[in-house]
């Protein structure tokens, strides 16, 4: 064998190698990935309260169980008719609401806001907690089962 043919074969050794390498980083990186994503899940899966992510688009990505079973009850649908569509195509009238309002501030200003509201798409009283993330928002909810006592001291004056 040639020093020339000697030679080659140790470039495609060390290029396989190489490869191999970038292989064996890419999986544990992505088994990495993998245990951070299923830990997150499991954190917002153990909230008692609604949780809800929306992209920057406003498309729902991730609803907790809470949020699927109270969104279920209000409307009738279940996790999967939300995940992947907008705030707006689930809630048309959402979008001139005060959490309509809401939402797009927290996206446009980056700041978070508490919103104590009735909303007409699903006829109840909401106490929303809506935070921006680097994806989207993060939205807490929680539904009143009557009009809430701070709105009606508010009236008594």
């Amino acid at each position: 064998m040639s020093r020339r043919s000697i030679k080659i074969t140790q470039v495609r050794q060390r290029a396989v190698d190489a490869r191999r390498r970038v292989q064996e980083t890419a999986q544990i990186a992505h088994a990495q990935v993998y245990v951070e994503r299923e830990h997150l899940i499991a954190i917002f899966e153990s909230i008692s309260d609604a949780f809800i992510a929306v992209d920057r688009a406003y498309r729902f990505t991730y609803l907790n169980p809470r949020a699927a079973d109270l969104l279920l009850k209000f409307t009738g649908h279940p996790h999967d008719y939300f995940v992947g569509k907008t705030i707006w195509e689930a809630f048309p009238d959402s979008y001139e609401s005060p959490f309509g309002d809401a939402y797009r501030r927290v996206m446009a200003e980056g700041v978070s806001l508490q919103l104590e509201d009735f909303f007409p798409p699903l006829e109840g009283w909401f106490d929303v907690r809506i935070y921006p993330s680097q994806d989207g928002l993060s939205i807490y909810l929680a539904a009143f089962a009557a009009w809430p006592v701070t709105m009606n001291a508010g009236l008594r004056r």
